[in-house]
């Protein structure tokens, strides 16, 4: 039949509850659903792929024995900027079945396979302590059947998933988790990168060939990088810690992926407090194919294909807005006057009994019932109700994040409250989270600012978030609006004209979040700044638009022993920087002239090992440098000879 036209997709960011419960979701996996995509091949990786063979005969079915081990946990508000404690979701998952992969057509750009489950022997899942399936036939009656659809290139590369709107959300959202771990892009030589989106966030993913057993496979090393995106995350300013090894076998000649197996852990957390997590995964996968066959299910008739499913972008889950049934399954029964009763009884505390689950189903129906939002108002007028408990309150009607729960929550801070009231600061820190701002936010918030004295207890708070709300007002191509770019100009207009550092840390913290590069030339003087904090809050400011100039100012700044206060952050800087190898060896000159302490070499050590499998051998010999350093922090150095060990060094 011939190929539909691949729909128009809207790259609008989620809101809050949905880009965290999604991630935690799909990674912990319950509720989620990824569509088709309209992502472009990458050629020369297809031409590499299909010269070692990558091929999918339409009709054939190959069967997988799978083995997933996967947890996670994730900030639903993430702590920024002084503002409020983090509420912990997350959950854990074990599964054990085969899947079924069967291709079903040609398209223009590769083929697309249908995945399902054909016998499932362990399916343990649980989120926010509560188990998703009653028993193992209660697991089998949602995950046998159904199938998704994956369109993939000649390279292996998923060019989309294509849900059943009728298919039950654990089935997508399980699936979602396999496709994204299976993923094998081929490229030519005998090492080569690539970059994945998956619902964590998207970076880069590169390949090394290895010995092979038979002379017949292909194997390779599969490690994935820092990511240079990453959903749901309020906060821009984090450190990563990536550890992810997979093992790669492919028959060339039949063209098929024979096995992955490996683990993954990523850690994410706010640069300044590394030890505050605010999203944690681990996986351990083995996916190895046992048959190989003709396929007996037939494969749908024409126009099937595409009647009835739905699509957004690769790696972004669907989960909000236009999903009744899926948020039916998060609000679980909660009614606006439970959640009114429950708010009354313990929410002068800050927290509630269970609180992520409550978290969970009150931004949910917050998001979509005007009765719950009319209830959240009252309880933050009413007398009775403290700081914490009006805090809570914010931090609802924030996580839910919809047009309607943010016009409840301009008019809440502007109307004030009776009694013991919360700061103005601690609630306008809160507008800094919203992950879907509207315009009429964007100007609310940009007229406080404006109005508010450099006195004013909240500026600072007001300041932080002007940035980060211009940083996510995005048309629905990604672009950023000309309403974003007038606050970044100003915000830049202001930087040049103060004499305060104070008030001009402010401002590189504002303009960071905005992360519009048309203002970094405005950054980039403050990183000679005699001052260190100055010069912390420019690097700070400058991770979210890597320049030319920037970096190699930065690269010229870790070369000087006189500013050792800044190195440590400036190698977080350019850890987060996808550097090419000629970059890498800059820095480590910079790095031998700069005579380190520990924790330069402890950042540098991190740095290396961000780029490790992109260019090995600086890489080693990266190690081999710092292991002949005097090091006395005993964990660092293990870390150092047990890097440089598993490189043979």
């Amino acid at each position: 039949m011939a190929d539909s036209p691949a729909p128009r997709l809207s790259r609008r960011r989620p809101r809050l509850a949905a880009a965290v419960v999604a991630a935690v979701v799909v990674a912990a996996v319950v509720a989620a659903v990824v569509v088709l995509a309209g992502r472009p091949p990458a050629t020369a990786a297809d031409r590499a792929a299909a010269d070692r063979g990558f091929r999918w005969p339409v009709g054939t079915e190959r069967v997988y024995r799978l083995s997933l081990r996967a947890d996670q946990r994730a900030a639903m508000m993430p702590d920024v900027h002084d503002a409020a404690p983090a509420t912990r979701v997350g959950g854990d998952l074990a599964l054990d079945a085969l899947v079924a992969m069967r291709a079903v057509r040609t398209t223009a750009r590769g083929v697309v396979v249908a995945i399902s489950f054909t016998r499932v022997d362990t399916a343990d899942l649980d989120l926010t302590g509560a188990d998703v399936f009653a028993s193992l036939d209660d697991a089998r009656a949602q995950l046998i059947g159904p199938e998704l659809e994956v369109e993939l290139a000649p390279s292996g590369q998923i060019l989309g998933l294509a849900a059943a709107v009728d298919a039950p959300p654990v089935f997508d959202a399980l699936v979602q988790v396999v496709t994204e771990e299976i993923e094998v892009v081929l490229g030519a030589g005998d090492a080569w990168s690539t970059e994945q989106a998956t619902t964590l966030g998207r970076g880069g993913v590169a390949y090394q060939v290895t010995a092979c057993d038979h002379p017949d496979q292909l194997c390779a090393d599969r490690r994935r990088g820092r990511f240079d995106r990453l959903q749901g995350l309020a906060v821009d300013d984090v450190v990563q810690d990536v550890t992810s090894r997979y093992a790669v076998v492919v028959d060339p000649a039949r063209g098929a992926l024979l096995r992955v197996a490996g683990d993954e852990h990523v850690a994410i957390a706010p640069a300044a407090r590394p030890d505050d997590r605010l999203r944690e995964t681990s996986r351990t996968l083995s996916f190895e194919l046992v048959d190989e066959h003709p396929a007996t299910r037939p494969a749908p008739p024409p126009g099937a294909a595409t009647a009835a499913r739905r699509a957004v972008a690769p790696g972004e889950p669907l989960v909000g807005s236009g999903d009744d049934a899926r948020l039916a399954q998060r609000i679980d029964g909660l009614t606006a006057a439970e959640l009114t009763d429950l708010l009354r009884k313990f929410g002068d505390g800050g927290t509630m009994p269970d609180h992520s689950r409550f978290m969970w189903r009150a931004t949910a129906l917050v998001a979509t019932d005007p009765a719950a939002r009319a209830a959240l108002a009252a309880l933050f007028a009413r007398p009775e109700t403290g700081a914490m408990g009006r805090l809570l309150v914010t931090d609802i009607l924030v996580s839910a994040g919809s047009p309607e729960a943010q016009q409840v929550l301009r008019r809440l801070i502007d109307d004030g409250a009776p009694g013991d009231a919360p700061p103005v600061a601690a609630l306008m820190a809160r507008t800094a989270m919203i992950q879907t701002p509207t315009a009429e936010t964007a100007r609310w918030l940009a007229d406080r600012y404006a109005a508010a004295g450099a006195d004013d207890p909240s500026k600072r708070a007001m300041t932080y978030a002007l940035g980060a709300i211009a940083g996510r007002l995005v048309d629905d191509d990604g672009a950023r609006t000309p309403q974003a770019q007038a606050i970044a100009r100003q915000l830049r207009a202001e930087l040049d004209a103060t004499a305060d550092p104070t008030h001009a840390r402010w401002l590189l913290g504002a303009l960071g979040n905005a992360g519009d590069p048309a203002q970094v030339d405005a950054i980039v003087p403050y990183l000679a700044s005699d001052d260190p904090a100055s010069v912390r809050a420019a690097l700070t400011a400058l991770r979210r638009t890597p320049d030319d100039d920037a970096t190699s100012r930065v690269i010229a700044l870790l070369a000087d022993p006189g500013r050792g206060a800044v190195h440590v952050d400036a190698l977080r800087l350019l850890t987060g920087y996808h550097l090419d190898a000629a970059r890498f060896d800059d820095v480590m000159a910079a790095a031998r002239a700069a005579a380190p302490d520990q924790g330069y070499r402890a950042a540098l050590f991190d740095l290396a090992m961000a780029r490790d499998g992109e260019f090995p051998d600086q890489t080693v010999a990266a190690l081999r440098w710092l292991a002949a350093e005097p090091v006395d922090d005993a964990r660092l150095r293990a870390r150092i000879d047990g890097a440089l060990a598993e490189h043979g060094g």
